[in-house]
This record gives structure tokens, C-alpha cells and sequence, in this order.
């Protein structure tokens, strides 16, 4: 299980070594999806075919990701 919540910009960023390190079955849960600088980030977990994702509307918003 991996929390992401730091500047939003760079979620983009650091997805790859997140995949890298996270295991089959893990988690990635990012916190504040919906804010303008996430876009990117979440166009490309709900795209990815390494992830099941699921946005969760809850305040700012949360991306579920799990590694397939």
C-alpha cells in the first residue's frame, strides 16, 4: 500500500517508480485527484493497463489504483 499526497504536479512524475516498487495486488491510493494539477496523473492511472482505478469523490477527491 502506497499513500501519494505531496505536491500535485509531480504525481506525474513519480508514477513509475511507484509501479516499480509497489507489488501485484498493491494499492496506490492518491490523495486530492481532483485538483487542477492531478489531471494528468489521473488521465493516466485510469488508462494504464497495470491498473484497476477507481476515483472516489470524497472532499478533493481520491484515486484508488490497484497493480494488476
Amino acid at each position: 500500500f502506497i499513500f501519494l499526497d505531496f505536491a500535485k504536479k509531480k504525481y506525474i512524475v513519480v508514477l513509475e517508480d511507484l509501479l516499480r516498487i509497489l507489488k501485484p495486488q498493491g494499492y496506490l491510493l492518491a490523495d486530492n485527484i481532483t485538483l487542477p494539477g492531478c489531471a494528468d496523473y489521473k488521465e493516466k492511472v485510469l488508462n494504464d493497463p497495470r491498473l484497476k482505478t477507481e476515483i472516489i469523490i470524497l472532499k478533493d477527491g481520491i484515486a484508488l489504483s490497484q497493480k494488476l
